[in-house]
């Protein structure tokens, strides 16, 4: 997403691929009070898929601060925590959210009444036994004749 206002049309792709993908519609969204969430446009959108748009008390963190601390101190610092165990190099921050994310998305959560969102959504337990453990000591060995 290059500027504010490309978020419409990946809203609508959005929209499009949850009832394409999961047959299931979206009932409700709920946004700060960014100004590229507030047009006609959307307000149109909404009405006409039936979805109950939401937004934050102005100038209220609070409101947000389940999210904000989602962020902060779920991914933020376990990516941290794992390019530090791991010796990453900046470079791959990237890459240690989004492991952050896929592991999480696969943990069960209380909130969920003990499943994971992965099991919520695809309505199937994860398979985890591809994961691996990221960043720990290891030595290569070349056991061929002609090392």
């Amino acid at each position: 997403m290059r500027l504010k206002f490309d978020v419409t049309t990946l809203l609508k792709y959005f929209f499009a691929e949850i009832e394409t993908q999961f047959g299931k519609k979206i009932q409700r969204v709920r946004f700060d009070n960014g100004s590229e969430f507030f047009n006609a446009n959307y307000n149109e959108f909404f009405k006409l898929h039936g979805v109950i748009h939401e937004s934050s008390c102005p100038h209220i963190s609070q409101q947000n601060d389940v999210v904000e601390r989602r962020h902060k101190y779920t991914y933020l610092r376990l990516s941290k925590l794992l390019s530090f165990q791991a010796s990453f190099s900046n470079r791959f921050w990237g890459l240690c959210i989004q492991v952050d994310v896929y592991v999480l998305t696969r943990t069960p959560s209380t909130i969920l009444g003990d499943v994971s969102p992965f099991e919520k959504l695809y309505e199937k337990s994860p398979s985890l036994d591809h994961n691996r453990v990221v960043g720990c000591l290891c030595f290569a060995t070349n056991l061929t004749k002609q090392r």
